[in-house]
């Protein structure tokens, strides 16, 4: 399900018609969920209708699979920090604000990824070039899920070895990126 995730939001990207105006928001909406969940007095109950937003807001969008993925995910995750929570007699409403904030941080992470072009930061250099790195290593990934799945890898396996995979694509890449602006003259730490 996570290339199919990763396919819908790099079509939505293609097509939508969201701008910096939307990232200002979406910006805002990841500082206020960091705040809301851990320094306003607030329910369980308004936190949690508060962090369904999100993937409903994803839905309502047209990127249901990826709303999909997030609430399915929410629900392994939520499920394993309670029973781990209650089994370490642990704070159980913690670990299930926690979840609910992982959710929301998500939603919103998936949202700036299907809405942010490179080309709104042109006149910002290193913002362009970050932008640029973080769609083809997006790119790599789909293109790593497909390749595995086509060898007839499935279930976690498939998971694991996409994501392991990944991560070794986009750390060399961004070492390959590093060598490149230090041979123009740009420092690079």
């Amino acid at each position: 399900m996570l290339e199919e995730v990763v396919e819908e939001i790099l079509i939505y990207r293609e097509k939508s018609k969201l701008g910096k105006r939307s990232l200002v928001l979406e910006i805002a909406a990841l500082i206020a969920t960091s705040l809301v969940a851990y320094y306003a007095p607030i329910s369980l109950l308004a936190l949690t209708l508060y962090c369904l937003a999100y993937p409903i807001l994803l839905a309502v969008l047209g990127l249901r699979k990826t709303s999909l993925y997030a609430v399915l995910s929410f629900a392994i995750f939520a499920s394993i920090t309670t029973l781990t929570a209650r089994f370490l007699r642990g704070d159980v409403v913690s670990a299930l604000k926690f979840s609910l904030v992982a959710l929301a941080t998500f939603s919103i992470g998936a949202l700036i990824l299907a809405t942010l072009k490179p080309e709104i930061f042109r006149g910002n250099a290193y913002a362009y070039v970050l932008l640029v790195v973080l769609n083809h290593v997006f790119t790599e990934v789909r293109d790593v899920a497909l390749s595995y799945k086509s060898r007839g890898e499935s279930g976690l396996k498939l998971y694991l070895r996409t994501v392991i995979a990944s991560l070794t694509l986009a750390l060399a890449r961004a070492s390959t990126l590093a060598d490149s602006l230090r041979a123009r003259g740009f420092e690079v730490e």
